[in-house]
This record gives structure tokens, sequence and C-alpha cells, in this order.
């Protein structure tokens, strides 16, 4: 059964973020409207009321991990390990360190199309909407995603009428690997992407780099504008840097290595010609952002 923070959550991008366009993909991350300050983790482990504790009465899975539903699970119960340290900052989460987990949320409502997970090909309607999507199972491989158009305008100026809707993800269930790319087009360009990729290591460990590209601001006008978030994190260590930059959708998509540190993150973010906007992570119990 899926847990009940997933069910919440995939709710509230359905309603905030249609999956239509996948993946938030205009999401700026400094933005911290209260749409997306209502998204919560929940049904986690206890957490500790000061920063610096540790969760010990749920031990973090180890080992080969056997679905979508297990890999996102994996992913919560470990980020719930340093929850409050994080939002003892501020009193919330930085809204950029969250958002990396929707298109683990939105992946699982392609999942419903093979509740069995058996070897195969599905399709049918994705989760409450009207939109068609695809689930493909073949041993260990996992592929899923989308190819419509939309058919009305939606809640902001970048969901028009017209705009075609990609979705492409994949999960290799023996490497622990999870690729998730998203992209609208408009008159056979594409104006906004966002692009996700997990590793997840045998001993627990994960790491993230989510990349949105941007060409339009929210208000529908033309901006090119780039969001990056590379997180590490493990039962005893979370770490991260934000970068930024301006070339939009036509900057080229950097790719996530196993192993990669924070380090070698922050190198490849600025040789690739973005800049650093804050990093940080919980440094002797505290969370410290730089």
């Amino acid at each position: 059964m899926k847990k009940k923070w997933i069910w919440i959550t995939a709710i509230i991008l359905l309603v905030t973020l249609p999956l239509s366009a996948c993946g938030g993909s205009n999401i700026d991350s400094n933005n911290t409207n209260d749409d997306q300050n209502d998204i919560e983790i929940i049904d986690t482990p206890e957490v500790p009321k000061s920063a610096g504790d540790t969760v010990v009465n749920k031990p973090m899975v180890e080992g080969k991990i056997d679905s979508l539903e297990a890999f996102t699970d994996a992913w919560t119960d470990l980020y719930a390990y340093h929850e409050s340290t994080i939002n003892a900052y501020t009193g919330m989460p930085i809204i950029s360190l969250v958002v990396v987990a929707m298109p683990l949320a939105n992946s699982l409502f392609y999942s419903l199309l093979n509740l069995d997970e058996v070897d195969g090909n599905f399709s049918g309607r994705i989760g409450f909407s009207d939109t068609e999507g695809f689930y493909n199972k073949s041993g260990d491989i996992i592929e899923f995603g989308q190819d419509n158009i939309r058919a009305e305008d939606g809640f902001t100026p970048n969901d028009l009428a017209g705009d075609r809707i990609l979705t492409d993800g994949y999960f290799d269930v023996s490497k622990g690997y999870f690729r998730m790319n998203d992209t609208v087009m408009r008159n056979d360009k594409a104006f906004s992407r966002t692009y996700t990729e997990f590793i997840r290591s045998d001993d627990g460990a994960f790491l993230c780099l989510y990349q949105v590209s941007s060409d339009i601001d929210h208000s529908g006008n033309e901006k090119n504008y780039n969001a990056l978030t590379f997180i590490s994190m493990s039962k005893t260590q979370y770490n991260f840097v934000n970068a930024e930059g301006i070339d939009g959708t036509a900057g080229a998509l950097l790719e996530l290595r196993e192993g990669m540190t924070v380090e070698e993150a922050t190198q490849l973010f600025l040789e690739s010609g973005y800049t650093i906007s804050e990093s940080g992570g919980i440094e002797d119990g505290v969370f410290v952002v730089k």
C-alpha cells in the first residue's frame, strides 16, 4: 500500500502543478508561494524535536529496491532523518530542496497503470487526469511517460492549449538509478524542461541532480532561466549546492555521476557557466547555509 504522504503530495501536485506540466518546469529556487509551501512529507518516522537529534525508531532500508514506490519511500524515509534539523534553519525547508522529490511523486501516477508490477507494456489515463500515458516493465528496467497535446489553457500563462507535453521516465532497479525528463513545447520548440536524476547506493545513500530550464517566466514573458540543485544524502550526512543560469532550454543538461561529491558538483556547475546561489548542509547537528 502506498504511503499516505505520497497520495497527499501527488494530489497537491495534481492541483498546483498539473501532470500536463510534470515536474514544475518553471519553479524558481527562491519561490516560496503558498501552494508550494503546502507540500509536506506525511507519515514519516517520528522526527526529533530539536536540531541535531537522530531518528532511531526506523532503520534505513539497505540493499536492492524493487519498485518506484519503494524507491520513493526510501528517499522520503531518509529525508525524514534530517527533516527537523533542516527545518530548524528558518522553520521550514528551502523550497528547492523539497521540489526535487516531485518527479518521484509524479512517477507514481504512471506506476498505477501496472499495480501488480509485472512485466509488460501498459497504457491508460495517468492518475485522476484525462492525460494518456504508458508504463512498460521488462525485468529490472521500467520506462514510463507521455506525449500529449494540451487540450485547453491551464492555470498559468505558461499552460496554453496546443502545447506539447513530453515525459520520458526511466528506472533501473538493479542500478538504483532514476531519470525523468519533462519537456513542454510550443510551436515545435521547447520552452520548458525539468530533468531529474537520482542514484541510490546499496548502503541506502542517495545522490540527486535536479535541473530546471525555462525560456518563459511565471507571467508568460520571455526570460531565460536555469536552476540546478545537487543533494548528497545518507543517514550520517546531508549536503547540497544550488546554482542558477541564464541559458534557458538552450543550456546543456549536466550528468549526475555515481559517487559525485558536493565539491565535484560545485566545480561542474561553475565550469558549465552557472553561478552558485547557495550551498550548505548539516554540520555538527546544525543546518548551515553559505
